[in-house]
C-alpha cells in the first residue's frame, strides 16, 4: 500500500484515503518516524493535493504530540488556500482550546461554518471559541445546535456543553451532559484523537467534584477569568443519579 501511494499517480480521493491509512498504520505499529518520509513522498507524487495532504499530515503530527509543528503545517495549508475549510476549523479550534488568537479563531471557524453549516464539529468549534471569549449564552446556542446535529452525541461536544451549563449556573444540566459524555467515551477510545485520550480523567474529575460538593474544574475562559471558577453546585446530584463508574457503557 505504501509503495502504491508513493509510486503511482492516484485519483485525488484515493490518494488522500490511502495516505491517511498509511499514516495511521505507521502510528499504530509504532513507526511515527516514518510519517515524514511518507508525507514527503506523497506530496512530491501528488503536488496538486498539497493542501489536503498537509492538512491530514498535521492531524497525525498533532496526535504524536508535536503541536507546534502541526500548527505550522496548518498555517502552510492556509497560505496556499486561505479558505481551506477543514484547516480553518482545525486551527481555529486548536487556538480556541489554547485560549489564544480568539477573534481570529472565531473568524476562521466562521469560514468553515459558512461552507458546511450543518457540521456538528464546526458548530462545536464555534461554541467553544464563544465559551473562551466568555460569551456563555452564545456558546450555549452553538453547542446545543452541535449536540443536536448528526454525530453531535460525542463526548467532547457534551463535555463542552456541560462546562457551558455550569458557567451559566445550571449545575443539573451540566451534570447530565458530563454524565452522558462519560458514558459515550468507550465508543471512541480506539480513535487516533489525542483529545479522546485526555477526556476521561477530565470528565471524571468534574463528576467527582460535583459528588463531593467541591468547585468543578471546568475549562478556563481567558477573556473573563481572573481566578478559578467558584462552585455553583449547591447540592449533590439528585437521589438515584448513577455514579460515573456505573455509566461507562458506551460518542
Amino acid at each position: 500500500m505504501r509503495e502504491l501511494l508513493v509510486h503511482e499517480k492516484l485519483p485525488e480521493e484515493a490518494a488522500l484515503q490511502m495516505f491517511a491509512m498509511v499514516c495511521e498504520l505507521m502510528i499504530r505499529t509504532e513507526q511515527p518516524q516514518a510519517l515524514q518520509e511518507v508525507y514527503d513522498a506523497t506530496v512530491n507524487r501528488h503536488p496538486d493535493h498539497f493542501a489536503d495532504i498537509t492538512y491530514q499530515f498535521a492531524s497525525f503530527v498533532q496526535y504524536i504530540g508535536e503541536n507546534d509543528r502541526a500548527e505550522k503545517l496548518l498555517l502552510q495549508v492556509l497560505e496556499r488556500d486561505p479558505r481551506h475549510v477543514p484547516a480553518n476549523n482545525y486551527l481555529g479550534y486548536t487556538w480556541a482550546n489554547r485560549g489564544v488568537n480568539l477573534e481570529q479563531a472565531k473568524a476562521m471557524i466562521q469560514i468553515a461554518i459558512d461552507a458546511e453549516p450543518d457540521s456538528g464539529a464546526y458548530l462545536d468549534s464555534m461554541g467553544w471559541v464563544m465559551y473562551k471569549l466568555g460569551k456563555f449564552e452564545e456558546a450555549l446556542t452553538w453547542l446545543n445546535l452541535s449536540a443536536k446535529s448528526n454525530g453531535g452525541q460525542h463526548p467532547v461536544i457534551l463535555d463542552h456543553l456541560g462546562d457551558t451549563h455550569y458557567r451559566l449556573g445550571n449545575p443539573d444540566a451540566a451534570w447530565e451532559s458530563w454524565q452522558q459524555a462519560f458514558s459515550l467515551i468507550p465508543q471512541y477510545k480506539d480513535q487516533l484523537d489525542s483529545e479522546m485520550h485526555e477526556i476521561e480523567p477530565r470528565i471524571q474529575s468534574k463528576l467527582d467534584a460535583v459528588n463531593q460538593n467541591q468547585p468543578v474544574p471546568v475549562a478556563n475562559a481567558p477573556a473573563v477569568d481572573q481566578q478559578p471558577v467558584q462552585n455553583q453546585c449547591a447540592t449533590q446530584p439528585a437521589a438515584g443519579t448513577p455514579q460515573a463508574a456505573d455509566s461507562r457503557g458506551e460518542k
